[in-house]
């Protein structure tokens, strides 16, 4: 639409006493704020269950193998049922394993720890989650995990 056509036939309609000063063009077909969303942030605490505390050692050596791991394949079904397999590797940006989580006076006997997700999201909007972290760190520890507390801290936009 013409901004100058629209700012006259919008000046018509209006009462007297009101004038508008100006008018402009605006792009219309642009990305929506969720496609602009490039990184996520995520926070949440994991322990292992029941009779298994995983070291501090455990715990650094799985986040350490998922950081190098060439692959993290998800396996998943479509939304027609069908089952795939996705490998979230390049979304993966960092975990860290927070330090103040960690008990000073026995670092062998750890309860939850505190863990930092960063991963990018991609153009159809897919992104690690911390169940995925849950998951391969099962694999890795090669036992069963509980995790709470998990929330988003932050979004980045392109």
């Amino acid at each position: 639409v013409n901004a100058d056509w629209a700012k006259e036939k919008l000046q018509n309609e209006l009462p007297n006493g009101i004038e508008l000063l100006s008018a402009s063009s605006v792009q219309i077909k642009k990305l929506s704020l969720s496609q602009e969303i490039t990184e996520a942030i995520w926070s949440f605490d994991i322990q292992g269950d029941c009779n298994y505390k995983p070291s501090y050692v455990e715990w650094s050596q799985g986040i350490e193998k998922l950081i190098n791991s060439e692959q993290l394949i998800w396996d998943d079904k479509d939304k027609k049922g069908r089952p795939r397999k996705t490998d979230f590797r390049s979304h993966l940006k960092s975990i860290k394993l927070n330090e103040e989580s960690i008990s000073r006076t026995n670092p062998c006997l750890i309860d939850w720890v505190n863990l930092t997700l960063y991963t990018r999201i991609d153009s159809m909007g897919r992104s690690l989650k911390p169940a995925q972290i849950q998951h391969w760190l099962e694999k890795y520890l090669k036992q069963s995990l509980n995790i709470k507390n998990i929330q988003r801290d932050e979004l980045h936009l392109s």
